[in-house]
């Protein structure tokens, strides 16, 4: 049987394993929640043995459902979220568990963090607006304040995809773009920030090295393997941000592209060849891409598929969503009574509206969603290609697939959107980097 690929996506909610043909064919796809507690208010944890547990788990179901393709398992990346992170100590023994992004323990941030963010080079070398709480410095600094003799303990510190990387590997690696969004590294150099680091007081943290993504990190190692059923002398490439898989996937490898994933969140990404430091006042987010010389550019908004999802549980469970789209689209979009209250919206956390539609109540404010994410669409597209307006957008996620909405977005952008042919294009986008992306650089 021809060599297959292993990928595994670590999402917030969910982190899936899935297993590609040569040519980048969807063969099996296994998905477990991501195993997170709150130990208190507001925080969000995963124990490493809970993370390790969960990948090992999905690797069994494959290794159980496709034996054949999983025993063809030649290569191996990942996707991941980034700004979650463990700290480990001389023993490489966990110090922390795994504290995600959403985790709220920060909250107020610190003024160190926001006087470092506010400084004139910060946006220069980072590429990042601001800091906030979600951002790893800010629990960093939170650990130290507050469980100091555990702080002075820490070793090493390691993202959650660098510590899956040193799982497979034992190499103590970072990817660039991942690593970018921590504020931590200069991403022009792809070198740690040292006088912040030194201002943090993190100089006695081992950090891990800097690489671009789609590099050959090594083997698999044999107890690994042995762990996850794999085949020895595996090859393990460095994967990347998941937004930034999901642009791989859309064919997002050049300047001019744009891509868009409706999910939890909002995000647009498009790659330039140049770092534009005036983009700081739209709240564009700049990071180090695959390629030497090149820059994803990415905005992200609440305004998102996260909306549709809570109206759906709390008022319209009784319709499918092919329902509710048919009842949207019995709506004229230049007359819809109903609009999205923003800002109650992002207070509430739920959809609020505005308006009373005298009939048809779930097209009126499905319409109204669905108008608001456009919206949200065209000011992003606008920000991140101010120069030149993309003829085409690549449309990911679940709420690609409504035609309506689709239709809403290259309305309001003046472009055509194109659905992503792919049922997981974030793995897909990981598959890519085990080997496709020599040939783009």
């Amino acid at each position: 049987m021809a060599s297959t690929i292993l990928t595994f996506d670590l999402g917030t909610t969910f982190i899936k394993a899935a297993i590609f043909s040569e040519n980048h064919r969807l063969l099996a796809l296994a998905r477990a929640p991501l195993p997170t507690t709150h130990p208190h208010p507001g925080w969000h944890e995963v124990s490493v043995d809970n993370f390790r547990a969960a990948i090992i788990t999905l690797a069994n179901q494959l290794h159980r459902d496709n034996p054949q393709q999983f025993a063809a398992v030649a290569r191996i990346s990942f996707a991941t979220q980034t700004n979650s992170f463990v700290l480990l100590d001389d023993q490489d023994q966990p110090l922390t568990p795994i504290i995600l992004w959403t985790d709220r323990r920060a909250q107020p941030v610190a003024p160190i963090i926001s006087t470092l963010s506010q400084r004139p080079e910060f946006y220069q070398q980072t590429g990042l607006p601001e800091w906030d709480s979600q951002f790893m410095p800010a629990k960093l600094h939170w650990l130290r304040e507050h469980q100091p003799e555990l702080f002075q303990r820490a070793h090493k510190l390691f993202l959650i995809g660098d510590y899956l990387t040193y799982w497979l590997t034992g190499q103590h690696v970072t990817e660039a773009g991942a690593a970018g969004l921590t504020g931590l590294i200069d991403i022009h150099q792809l070198q740690w920030r040292q006088p912040v680091i030194e201002t943090l007081k993190l100089h006695h943290i081992r950090r891990p090295q800097i690489q671009r993504a789609g590099i050959l990190v090594g083997n698999i190692l044999p107890q690994t393997a042995d762990q996850l059923h794999l085949p020895h002398k595996l090859r393990v490439y460095l994967g990347c941000l998941d937004q930034y898989a999901g642009a791989i996937a859309a064919g997002n490898i050049r300047p001019g592209v744009v891509s868009e994933t409706t999910g939890t969140a909002l995000a647009s990404v498009t790659l330039s060849d140049q770092f534009d430091p005036a983009l700081q006042t739209s709240g564009v987010y700049q990071g180090p891409s695959f390629r030497e010389g090149y820059y994803y550019r990415m905005m992200v908004s609440d305004i998102s598929a996260h909306l549709l999802e809570t109206y759906y549980r709390s008022s319209a469970s009784q319709h499918t969503w092919d329902e509710l789209n048919q009842l949207a689209e019995q709506v004229n979009p230049a007359t819809n009574p109903v609009s999205l209250d923003i800002a109650a919206s992002r207070s509430e956390g739920k959809p609020i509206f505005i308006g009373t539609p005298a009939n048809n109540p779930h097209g009126h404010h499905i319409l109204a969603i669905y108008q608001a994410i456009s919206d949200a669409l065209a000011d992003q597209v606008r920000h991140l290609c101010p120069q030149q307006k993309p003829s085409q957008i690549f449309c990911l996620g679940g709420a690609a697939r409504s035609r309506l909405l689709r239709k809403l977005k290259a309305d309001k952008i003046n472009a055509t959107a194109a659905v992503v042919d792919s049922p997981e294009p974030t793995s897909l986008g990981a598959a890519l980097l085990t080997g496709a992306v020599d040939t783009w650089r």
